[in-house]
């Protein structure tokens, strides 16, 4: 299993001593909401202990090991402990240590509910969704946020249409047939002839991946992602227990020599994003995809999943055809979205493959919803039927948001190093982390460093570790920029002055909150 989840999984309700890496790692958002430092702190600490991962009479990370691991001062953290006591969460014992006095009185979940629950909850993006941060912008979700209105012609009739629909009982699993032809004609428009029985809608592409994952995962299969990846993918890979082994991904996509060196493991299933990467914005070459394709045909058992949720969002050139275009990967799985381009509010997504294994999906999704909601199918009809105009003025709104961010980034932080994406709604930012980039503190600023800064100037990030399923890549960020510009711009003026806080006074000894205002 991923080192992730595999760390995670090491942690036990019925652990004796608290790292203070852990600690921390569970803590990440503590910064978040009102008042004093320490009190937030010690809310923190409390919802931690309530939440059953930590047994009673636990002995807690000692204050110095703690207030360096957080970056706060000593007394932060010493303020945080005493206010526990007090509410005899925790006991404070002279020249000992802070034990746990207090744990949830609920029983244990069961082995199995708990590898689920930690690998969702390894998500700090989906944390913005579920417990929107009070008082912060939140960096966190990559979406268009404040467009324009879907043209009056999209809407215009759609309350009949409704009321007609309404007659039947609305069941469809498979999605409505008129959706699923509309989908079926974009891929045979770019080369990949497809007929309505090749298509499953979904409620978006995060439950389009699921099934496929409820279908062809069990626990300790193998499964091959690249080393970056959607973090929803990761979640759901987790959660069924697989085993995950990444190659290397870059601008050029994921490499492909690496992949041959992996499907000589005999994965279950392959998952990649060739067509704008998350996060790395770049495009895997025609040229790669046919060598690749030519590997999978290899292979027959191997599920392939190429996940398309962001080929629509390209700046100036379209991605080469699908992968199932190429000789070998005609039963590769495509999965695709509304919600980049479109809306996330629509919750429109499908999968495209072989008809046989669609009507297997939809038999599988019709057991958690019986279909995607009518209304909301219908609507991404007609958004479909605006045409190449709509979409190539969505495209362009796009591409003039990251244009800003990428601006506003060269001028208030110039060290931050990033490629300019081929599309999608992110930057990837690597942060320096040599005295010959930037006079750094002497251990290296981590992106979790930073995002615990921003967040005391009030935005939300989410490191870019979340990305990898190995943990790794801690001196990157995913900066999403479908914001307008105005508030891309107030976002860079605060992250700017985080990252001075860091680099002029995060020194050891110089803990963040005796520095930073507090938005």
């Amino acid at each position: 299993m991923a080192r992730a989840l595999t760390t995670m999984a090491q942690t036990t309700v019925d652990q004796s001593f608290v790292s203070d890496e852990w600690m921390a790692e569970r803590l990440h958002d503590w910064p978040d909401g009102t008042g004093p430092m320490y009190a937030r702190l010690a809310g923190a600490i409390t919802r931690l202990l309530d939440s059953g991962e930590v047994c009673k009479g636990a002995r807690l990370p000692a204050e110095r090991q703690l207030s360096a691991v957080l970056r706060v001062s000593r007394t932060t953290v010493a303020s945080a402990y005493d206010m526990l006591a007090d509410a005899s969460v925790v006991e404070r014992r002279h020249g000992s240590g802070t034990y746990v006095n207090r744990v949830a009185e609920s029983t244990p979940s069961p082995p199995r509910e708990s590898v689920l629950m930690r690998s969702l909850e390894r998500n700090e993006i989906f944390d913005g969704l579920l417990d929107p941060p009070r008082q912060l912008l939140d960096f966190r979700a990559a979406a268009l946020v404040d467009t324009d209105p879907l043209p009056q012609e999209a809407l215009d009739g759609l309350a009949e249409e409704f009321a007609m629909a309404s007659a039947s009982h609305g069941y469809v699993p498979a999605g409505l047939l008129a959706l699923r032809a509309a989908i079926a004609d974009r891929y045979t428009a770019r080369g990949l002839p497809t007929t309505p029985e090749q298509v499953l809608v979904t409620t978006g592409a995060q439950q389009a991946i699921a099934v496929v994952s409820m279908l062809h995962v069990r626990p300790d299969d193998l499964i091959v992602t690249e080393a970056l990846t959607h973090t929803g993918a990761i979640d759901l890979f987790g959660a069924a227990g697989a085993d995950i082994h990444t190659v290397p991904v870059g601008h050029d996509g994921a490499d492909v020599d690496a992949i041959a060196e992996a499907l000589e493991r005999t994965p279950r299933m392959l998952y990649l994003i060739p067509s704008i990467h998350n996060p790395v914005g770049g495009v895997m070459s025609a040229r790669s995809r046919r060598r690749l394709a030519a590997l999978v045909g290899d292979h027959p058992d191997v599920v392939v999943i190429a996940d398309d949720t962001l080929a629509d969002t390209y700046r100036d050139r379209r991605p080469p055809a699908p992968l199932a275009t190429f000789p070998g990967a005609e039963s590769v799985l495509h999965i695709g979205s509304l919600s980049k381009l479109f809306w996330a509010g629509l919750r429109i997504g499908w999968v495209r493959g072989p008809a046989q294994t669609i009507r297997r999906l939809a038999r599988l999704k019709a057991l958690s919803d019986l279909g995607t909601s009518v209304p909301s199918q219908m609507l991404a009809l007609r958004v479909l039927g605006l045409g190449e105009v709509f979409e190539d003025s969505r495209r362009e709104m796009l591409a003039a948001r990251g244009r800003a961010l990428e601006g506003l980034l060269a001028q208030e932080l110039p060290s931050w190093r990033f490629s300019t994406p081929e599309g999608g709604v992110c930057l990837w930012i690597h942060l320096p982390q040599s005295d010959t980039d930037v006079e750094v503190a002497r251990a290296p600023i981590t992106a979790r460093d930073v995002a615990m800064a921003a967040s005391r100037h009030g935005i939300a990030l989410a490191p870019g570790s979340i990305q990898s399923p190995d943990r790794a890549f801690e001196d990157c960020l995913r900066l999403p920029y479908g914001y307008p510009e105005p508030v891309l711009a107030d976002a860079v003026g605060r992250l700017s002055a985080a990252w001075s806080a860091l680099v002029d006074g995060a020194r050891p000894g110089a803990p963040l909150d005796e520095m930073c205002v507090v938005v």
